[in-house]
């Protein structure tokens, strides 16, 4: 991305990480994917039952509307279960919401936003999920797969993509 200015080039700069740029993307995805493996084997079989009933009941999959961004979160008045969610989960981040209004009560919430957690979430959940959260999330990540899968990776084809453009739109493109 060019720069507007020098001081933009200045303050956008990131600290240059030696470790990080000798790894190649794919060493660090598999570092990512590691670590949530190794996070999850220290819970029993129980706990991810009680995780996954938690979220089955007080969570969610969504997609941020005109962005690829999936996300799973699970929201509650409880701080002790939404921390106790996220140990046996072992990825996430739990913060707080302050109320709407004055007669609500502080909510806790618990969210993933990268695709790699997503994907571990729907995995680590999928065997005592309902047939309408599984549907959910099949939707998800099949709708993520016809995205990069469409024209040329970069993004869905349009619906009328048999018609001929505008003038206007073949000569900017």
């Amino acid at each position: 991305m060019p720069y507007r200015s020098e001081k933009d080039k200045v303050t956008n700069r990131k600290k240059h990480n030696p470790e990080r740029a000798a790894q190649t993307r794919e060493e660090r995805r598999q570092q990512r994917e590691a670590s949530i493996v190794r996070q999850n084997r220290q819970y029993t079989r129980t706990d991810l039952a009680w995780a996954a009933g938690l979220f089955e009941g007080e969570g969610c999959f969504s997609t941020v509307k005109n962005t690829r961004a999936n996300t799973a979160s699970l929201t509650s008045t409880d701080k002790d279960v939404v921390e106790r969610f996220q140990r046996i989960v072992g990825f996430g981040s739990a913060h707080e919401k302050p109320p709407e209004k004055v007669h609500h009560k502080t909510q806790w919430v618990w969210k993933v936003a990268s695709f790699e957690y997503f994907q571990a979430t729907v995995a680590l959940f999928w065997p005592w999920l309902c047939e309408r959260r599984r549907q959910r999330a099949l939707d998800i990540l099949n709708r993520r797969l016809k995205y990069f899968a469409g024209s040329s990776g970069r993004g869905l084809p349009r619906k009328d993509s048999n018609k001929p453009r505008p003038y206007r739109q073949r000569v900017a493109a």
